[in-house]
């Protein structure tokens, strides 16, 4: 599949970026984006640096536990669901 370039704004400002799934890279980017602006609410006047080393903290952390339960105790779809319901409801994706 090739490659589709298109532009991304996180925390106002454009980033051009190459992408082989453009819905999937979208998601994604409105994921960082509201994590990035819900920190930036409870962190008031914290450097931009600062509160994307926190975002990247958050979500390592999320990826660590979610790959330590499935190498622990294999995945509960349920807990899955749960995840994607989280994820859903306190991180809306428009689309258009």
């Amino acid at each position: 599949m090739d490659k589709k370039s298109i532009r991304v704004t996180i925390l106002g400002k454009e980033y051009p970026l190459r992408v082989d799934d453009e819905e999937k890279a979208l998601k994604v980017v409105s994921y960082v984006d509201s994590l990035l602006n819900e920190l930036l609410e409870k962190n008031p006047g914290a450097p931009t640096s600062t509160i994307a080393v926190i975002a990247a903290l958050n979500i390592a952390e999320q990826l660590f536990d979610l790959k330590e339960k499935v190498h622990n105790e294999g995945i509960d779809i349920s807990d899955l669901v749960g995840v994607i319901s989280y994820l859903r409801e306190n991180f809306p994706v428009e689309m258009s």
